[in-house]
């Protein structure tokens, strides 16, 4: 006899569902011929036979087995008239009258091998009984009737002997939603059947491929952390009153945009190595204090920079916060005013944001957002509820580069600022 092995199935070893044999115990079969089917956790694969003969099983549907177990066995079938002889072989029952083909495991040992072959080449008849139908089906396929919920007795089984396959649940699960989608009344139909349509289509613009190549390259290149929280203001509220008066002569009005701009300079001067960037293998950390602006156009956003802000007046830095704006939205912008920046500034309050999370320019370690100002209930130095005013702030840092201990110490500088106002008159 030659055996019927499970062949290796890809590179592992592992355990296999047997799905199906192809052919009944005693069939003659051909070489290469599909025989059984086996099972693994990832693919179903088919059993050939490896010779020509007739089948004797072993292993039985549902029943697991190793690679390269034994499952069958094919013995080499018997001269043509030989087979003649035996056509009209039965064995009788005394108890049923409606025989049917199953396997045998009548034992053969004692016999010559020649004797064994001629037995074994037998039709072997059992008679049917009277017990319930037992419902073959691999694991798998219980396992995914389970979970769609599908009642295993109604799976029409297409394996031999009418084991239940994957596939049989697979395709009762697809009449049953055919079933459905028939009862649903026709206007209903058109509303699942109908496609999306376009409302417009227009090529990118070079500014928004920068910008998207751009942030995506910076989330890419480092890790991005976000410290956020609330700023008060109520010391330098009056400071921020005062200053409308002041701007008035020349024809100004307050920015916290420009406000922010002069603190963070301030704050950077303490906490230099947020004030760098990375290029290639080495950190560098500038001594220029060159804070980026991102200011919305109708084209996208772009970054003008305000250079030495730490040496500038608010007054300066609100002149030139005005001037680049304006020359971003009429497209006016030279590349010297685009480029060198050092730290960035958002200001997310602009269009009534509070927190967000910024993405940093590429190879800069930091950038500060900015919400909206609002009124909040706080508690004061007396253990008083009262309203103040405050706004949030999202920092976000190459945390490749900064520990959160100094991205901490870094906001803790700019509430110090905020409370002692006059130090923005200092300098």
């Amino acid at each position: 006899m030659i055996e019927i092995r499970i062949p290796k199935i890809g590179v592992e070893d592992g355990e296999v569902v047997l799905t199906g044999w192809e052919k009944e115990e005693g069939a003659q079969i051909e070489k290469n011929e599909i025989i059984a089917t086996v099972e693994t956790e990832k693919v179903n694969s088919d059993i050939l036979a490896p010779a020509t003969g007739i089948l004797k099983i072993k292993l039985q549907p549902g029943e697991t087995a190793n690679m390269t177990d034994t499952i069958g066995y094919i013995v080499p079938a018997i001269a043509k008239e030989k087979q003649n002889e035996i056509k009209d072989f039965h064995l009788v029952s005394p108890q049923n009258e409606n025989p049917k083909v199953v396997t045998s495991h009548t034992s053969y040992e004692h016999l010559s091998p020649s004797a064994r072959r001629k037995k074994m080449s037998l039709p072997i008849i059992q008679f049917k009984s009277d017990k319930t139908k037992r419902i073959i089906g691999s694991p798998a396929a219980k396992r995914i009737a389970r979970e769609l919920g599908i009642n295993f007795e109604t799976v029409n089984g297409t394996g031999p002997n009418g084991a239940i396959l994957s596939k049989d649940v697979f395709e009762t699960r697809k009449n049953q939603q055919v079933q459905i989608v028939e009862t649903i009344p026709e206007i209903e139909k058109e509303i699942v059947l109908e496609e999306k349509t376009v409302y417009s289509r227009e090529k990118l613009s070079p500014i928004r491929k920068a910008i998207a190549r751009n942030m995506s390259e910076s989330l890419q290149h480092s890790a991005q952390m976000t410290l956020m929280g609330t700023i008060s203001l109520d010391k330098i509220w009056p400071f921020f009153q005062q200053m409308k008066e002041d701007l008035l002569a020349h024809s100004l009005k307050p920015s916290w945009a420009a406000i922010f701009i002069k603190v963070a300079a301030l704050a950077l001067e303490e906490h230099r190595h947020l004030n760098g960037t990375v290029e290639g293998d080495e950190l560098i950390i500038w001594n220029n204090i060159n804070i980026g602006v991102a200011v919305s156009t109708k084209k996208g956003l772009v970054v003008p920079t305000i250079k030495d802000a730490n040496t500038k007046s608010l007054l300066l830095i609100h002149k030139e916060l005005i001037e680049v704006a304006e020359n971003a939205r009429t497209n006016k912008l030279k590349m010297d005013d685009l480029s060198k920046s050092t730290f960035t500034l958002t200001n997310v309050g602009s269009y009534g944001g509070e927190f967000g999370t910024p993405i940093l320019n590429r190879k800069e370690l930091g950038i500060l957002g900015i919400g909206a100002v609002t009124k909040q209930p706080i508690v004061n130095e007396n253990d008083e509820i009262v309203v103040g005013r405050c706004c949030a702030y999202n920092l976000t840092v190459d945390h490749q580069m900064i520990d959160g201990e100094a991205a901490g110490l870094f906001i803790k500088s700019i509430k110090r600022i905020f409370n002692s106002p006059t130090l923005l008159l200092m300098r």
